[in-house]
C-alpha cells in the first residue's frame, strides 16, 4: 500500500476514498475494512506532514506553511471524517482559514476562490473573506493578455499547480466566487460583462476543473456531469481529478441505476460490496460465445477469467534481483535532485533516500523505486511514490540513471 506522497496526493487520495466509503452498501464487509484502514492511513500520513499551527508545507518540511496546502490538507480530513461519522466541533475546523487571512493577498485568484469554496462546504464563516475576494476579482477586471492569449493548454495541465495565475485560472476563480456569492446570498461588484467574459472563458476550455466550475454555477445535470467524468485520465493532477468527482458526485447520484442485460446461459447475478451487481458463470468449464439475445443495443462488455488454482500451470521464471540505494543530493532547482550511491551503512536520519530495485528476467526488466526517510533510526517511513521528484539527475551508471528516470 501507498502510504506516501505529499500534502496534494496524500489529500487526493482522501477524497476518492471516502466517496467509495460512502457507496459502500455494507461498512461491515472485507471491502470496507480495506477502505475505512486507507482512509485512517492517509490521514495519519497527513499528520505527519502537519508543521506548527496545523500548518501545511509541500512535504512536512519547516517553514511558515502555505494557506492553499493547509486549506486543502483540512479539507480532505474534513471530507474523511464526515464519511467515517468521526465529529469535532465547528471551531476545530476554523483552523483551515487561519494562514488564509495572512496570506490571502499574496495568492493567486483561483486558490483563494477554492479555499472558500471548502470553508463554505464545511460551513465556516467566510462571507468577509468573500467580499474581500469579489473586490479582488472587480480590481483585476479584464486584461489585453485575456483577449490576445490562446489558450492552447494541454488538457492534461494543471490550472491549480501550474498555472494557477493565468487568465483561464483567474477566469475560473471568477466563475467560482459567483456560484460561493449566490450560495451566501451576497451581490457582486464585479461588471456584469467581465463576468460573461469569464464564464465564457471558462466553458470553451478545455480543462475538467472549469467545466466543473461552470457546471457547478449553471446547475446542470447527470449526463453533462458524467461527460466531465469520464475526460479524466490518470495523467491529469491528482488534486483536479478529487475535486472533480467529489464535486460531481451528487449529479451522478441522481442518475438511473444501469440495469445490466441478462446473458444467456448458466450465469448468475452476484450483487457488489458497492451496490452494483455483476454476472457470474456458474456452469461447466468455459462458455464459448456471450449471448444476450438480438434486441440488445451495443454495449461495452468486460469479461473477466480467473482460472482455478487447480488447473493454473506453476510458472517458474529465472529472476535475477539488484538494489542500489542512492542519497537525494538537493539540486538548485526547486525539488531537483542528484543520485548519490549509499557505499557504507550509515544513514542520516536528515537525509531523503531512494531504493532502486530491479528485477531482470531473460525477457522482462522492471525498476521499483522506494522513497523513504528516516524519522528515527529505529522506525524508517516507507513509500513507494511514483512521481515525487520533478528532476533527479543520477550520477550512477548510465543504465541505472535511465532505469530511475523512467521510473520517477
Amino acid at each position: 500500500m501507498n502510504r506516501g506522497g505529499g500534502v496534494i496526493n496524500t489529500g487526493s487520495r482522501l477524497i476518492p476514498l471516502s466517496l467509495a466509503w460512502r457507496s459502500l452498501a455494507d461498512h461491515q464487509s472485507a471491502a470496507a475494512n480495506d477502505i475505512r484502514q486507507m482512509i485512517q492511513d492517509n490521514r495519519l500520513r497527513l499528520m505527519q506532514l502537519a508543521g506548527p499551527g496545523a500548518r501545511f508545507t509541500w512535504w512536512g518540511e519547516d517553514g511558515n506553511g502555505d494557506a492553499f496546502l493547509t486549506a486543502w490538507a483540512w479539507y480532505a480530513d474534513w471530507q474523511a471524517s464526515q464519511a467515517l461519522g468521526v465529529t469535532q466541533q465547528p471551531e476545530y475546523w476554523q483552523h483551515m482559514l487561519d494562514s488564509y487571512a495572512e496570506q490571502a493577498d499574496n495568492m493567486p485568484l483561483l486558490h483563494r476562490a477554492l479555499v472558500l469554496a471548502w470553508a463554505q462546504e464545511i460551513n465556516l464563516p467566510c462571507k468577509t473573506l468573500l467580499k474581500g475576494l469579489d473586490e479582488a476579482i472587480a480590481r483585476r477586471g479584464t486584461k489585453d493578455e485575456d483577449f490576445s492569449e490562446e489558450d492552447t493548454r494541454d488538457i492534461n495541465d494543471s490550472l491549480i499547480l501550474d498555472t494557477p495565475e493565468s487568465p483561464l485560472a483567474d477566469a475560473v476563480a471568477n466563475v467560482l466566487t459567483m456560484t460561493l456569492l449566490k450560495k451566501a446570498q451576497l451581490k457582486s461588484t464585479v461588471m456584469p460583462q467581465v463576468q460573461q467574459y469569464a464564464w465564457d472563458k471558462a466553458a470553451n476550455s478545455n480543462q475538467p476543473l472549469a467545466h466543473t466550475v461552470v457546471l457547478l454555477n449553471s446547475g446542470g445535470d447527470a449526463t453533462q456531469a458524467a461527460a466531465i467524468l469520464s475526460g479524466l485520465t490518470a495523467e491529469q493532477s491528482t488534486i483536479e481529478r478529487a475535486l472533480a468527482m467529489n464535486w460531481l458526485a451528487k449529479y451522478m447520484a441522481t442518475m438511473p441505476p444501469v440495469v445490466l442485460p441478462a446473458p444467456a446461459g448458466a450465469w448468475a447475478k452476484h450483487k457488489l460490496t458497492g451496490g452494483g451487481e455483476d454476472w457470474r458463470w456458474v456452469g461447466q468449464g468455459v462458455p464459448d460465445i456471450l449471448s444476450f439475445g438480438d434486441e440488445l443495443s451495443p454495449q461495452n462488455v468486460q469479461v473477466r477469467w480467473r482460472e482455478p488454482a487447480k488447473t493454473a500451470q506453476q510458472s517458474n521464471i529465472p529472476v535475477t534481483v539488484e538494489r542500489q540505494l542512492y542519497r537525494l543530493i538537493p539540486g538548485e532547482e526547486e525539488m531537483s535532485f542528484t543520485l548519490q550511491p549509499v557505499t557504507s551503512n550509515e544513514i542520516d536520519s536528515d537525509a531523503l533516500y531512494l531504493d532502486e530495485i530491479t528485477l531482470t528476467a531473460s525477457r522482462m526488466q522492471f525498476c521499483a523505486m522506494v522513497r523513504w526517510k528516516y524519522r528515527s533510526r529505529r522506525e524508517p517511513t516507507l513509500s513507494a511514490q511514483h512521481g515525487a521528484f520533478q528532476s533527479i539527475n543520477p550520477n550512477a551508471a548510465k543504465q541505472q540513471g535511465q532505469l530511475l528516470e523512467k521510473a520517477a
